[in-house]
This record gives structure tokens, sequence and C-alpha cells, in this order.
């Protein structure tokens, strides 16, 4: 006996139907076609599989065990079925991605080349600026995903947030900076020189309170939420600081991982006890109301997976992580 899933189908609607009429209409054949394909299967297993009443057609026993059977398969080929479409829906289409300052070396864009090599169809644009500006387009609509500071997404409830680890972060200057020279070096020896980066969150400015206030060198007559030189990529900030007496925070794995290196050959690290607590605190953030496209679920099952590879290079190469983050006020 050779069964095939259009001969459950077929019990499923007379028995749901209880008339070959209704069944037939709901399987899209005609009333003989159906009642030809039931007498075959009966002939097949050698018995009826519905008796009929005043109320419709009854399911017999024989019946009965092809009912149960067909709740076991339909689950597992609905969800093949939608895997597939989920598959060809993320092999074309287009992800706009807004990103801050440090999550793109970090893990986009190892994440969004991966997605492309699996889903080669798929067009990915990456918007880099401040993270206040990528929040405000998410809010807006014009963002598929954000990878941001998480202190800004919690502002509001519009939003979903899906926290990434934190990474070690350290200040970086050039490597002829005169803070270089000194052998004990410490926030307040920041406060001659401008801080290079971007506009940093709230969380950050209130701890930065208890570590000299560095951020906009409070030293020059900056404002406490100024920036002497605002600087939104990260590119961008390692051209500054290797260009002028500024320093900038820099993630602690660029100066070990093999394929970063290059990016800091003119940058140093200055280990300052006081800022032991700089790390990124970046999370994936999408609009509550804009259900995620399969092509958007394929990012960012890539993202997670680039950090963890990350966070276990950190482990080797032993960058401690940063402190949990704690509001200085508590």
């Amino acid at each position: 006996m050779r069964l095939t899933l259009r001969h459950f189908e077929i019990i499923e609607a007379l028995n749901s139907k209880g008339s070959v009429t209704e069944a037939a209409k709901s399987l899209g054949l005609s009333q003989p076609g159906l009642s030809r394909a039931l007498k075959m299967l009966e002939d097949q297993i050698g018995g009826k599989l519905f008796s009929k009443s005043e109320q419709g057609l009854i399911a017999t026993p024989l019946a009965e065990v092809f009912l149960r059977r067909h709740k076991l398969l339909a689950s597992p080929i609905e969800a093949i079925l939608s895997d597939i479409e989920q598959l060809k829906s993320a092999q074309l289409g287009r992800v706009v991605i807004g990103a801050g300052t440090y999550a793109p070396l970090i893990s986009i864009y190892g994440a969004i080349a991966r997605t492309h090599k699996k889903h080669p169809s798929l067009v990915f644009d990456l918007i880099e600026r401040d993270w206040r500006d990528i929040m405000l387009e998410l809010i807006s609509g014009a963002l598929d995903l954000a990878i941001i500071d998480i202190s800004a997404a919690q502002q509001t409830s519009e939003v979903e947030i899906e926290s990434l680890p934190r990474h070690a972060c350290t200040i970086g200057v050039r490597k002829d900076h005169p803070l270089t020279k000194k052998e004990k070096r410490s926030v307040g020896d920041l406060m001659d020189y401008p801080y290079c980066g971007t506009y940093p969150s709230q969380w950050a400015l209130e701890k930065a309170r208890f570590s000299g206030n560095f951020f906009g060198g409070s030293g020059k007559n900056y404002s406490h939420s100024g920036v002497a030189l605002a600087a939104h990529t990260f590119p961008a900030i390692l051209q500054i600081i290797q260009s002028s007496d500024a320093f900038g925070i820099v993630p602690r794995i660029l100066f070990h991982k093999k394929q970063m290196k290059s990016l800091a050959d003119d940058i140093t690290p200055l280990d300052i006890p006081e800022l032991n607590w700089l790390g990124t605190n970046y999370g994936m953030v999408w609009r509550r109301s804009r259900p995620l496209t399969p092509a958007v679920k394929a990012l960012m099952a890539e993202i997670r997976l680039v950090e963890e590879e990350r966070v276990n290079e950190e482990a080797l190469l032993s960058i401690s992580p940063p402190p949990p983050l704690i509001s200085p006020d508590r």
C-alpha cells in the first residue's frame, strides 16, 4: 500500500466537513473525483473509512487511525514549508541597518558578509551615525534594525531590545603622544587633551563624574555634555587621534586581533585604572510594531554568532570584560 499526504488530507476534510460535497469544495476537487479517490483508498486498505448517518459522515476506527497520524505529520510538514518560505524570503530583498560607533568593526561587518554569502540576492544598506540619530531613524521606520547603545533605547516603549556582550575598551592615543611618556597616568591627565568620539550616553556621562568627567575635556572649559572632536564612525575617530593630541575610546581587542591590528598601527593604549568601566554597551533594537522579516532574522543570527566568537577570542587573549553596568547613583 502506498500512502501519500493527500490521502491524509482527504480523510481530514471528509471528517471535518461531514459530507463529500463540502469536503470536495475545500480540497478543490469535484464530488465524483473525491468519491473515486475515497473508494480507491478504501480498496487499498481493505475496509470502510466512513459510515453515513443523518448527521453526515462518521469516521470509522480505520479513519481514526489516519486522523491521529495526520496530526503528528501536519506539524513537522508545516514547519518544513515555513522554513522553505523563510529561506526564499531571506534570499531576496533589502535590509537597512543603523549602527553606532563600535558594533560595525566588532561584529556587524563580519555578520553582513556572512549573511550575504549565504543569501547573495539580499541587499544590505548599513548606516553609521551618532546613536541618537540612529534611534530617531529607527522610530521613524527608516531602519529595519539598529545596533546602538541600549541605554538610549530603554527610554522608549516603542522598541524591542536584545543586549549583546560587552567588550572591554581602553583609552587610545597616537604613539608619540605626550601621555605615553608618563609612567603613571590618571583621568586628570586627560583633562589637558580633547576627547574625540561620539556623544556619550547619559549613563556614561553620570559614570564619568566619578572619573574626572573626561568627556568633553572639562579642563578646557568645554560643557559637561560637549565633545571637543565629535566623530561617529570608528575609522574617523582613529584618523583624528592618529593626527592630533586627542584621545579616544578604543576596544581592547583592536590591539590583539590580527585582522584589526593594522587599524591601530599608530595607536597606543593607555591603561588608567579609574576607567576600568569603559566598555561597549550596545544591543540589537527594532520596532515593536514592525515584524522582523526572515532576512533581518538571518542577519541577527549571524550577529549573535560573531559576537560570541569575539567573546571567546577576548577570553583567549586574557582581555577581562568590563564590570557590569551599575548606575553610579545606586
